[in-house]
């Protein structure tokens, strides 16, 4: 088996960096608000809207 060697300069390095990074993120975030809303339903609590 050949190993490929890719060459991968610093712009993109960071730009591919941010994008997992933003990613595990912006998961982490969806499941945290996802589990909020499961509890308050849960518990018979309702939900909070910001409609200020």
């Amino acid at each position: 088996m050949k190993f490929f060697l890719l060459y991968v300069d610093p712009g993109t390095g960071s730009f591919i960096a941010q994008v997992l990074i933003a990613g595990f993120l912006g998961f982490l975030f969806a499941i945290r608000s996802w589990l909020y809303k499961m509890w308050r339903k849960m518990r018979g609590l309702p939900l909070e809207d910001d409609d200020d």
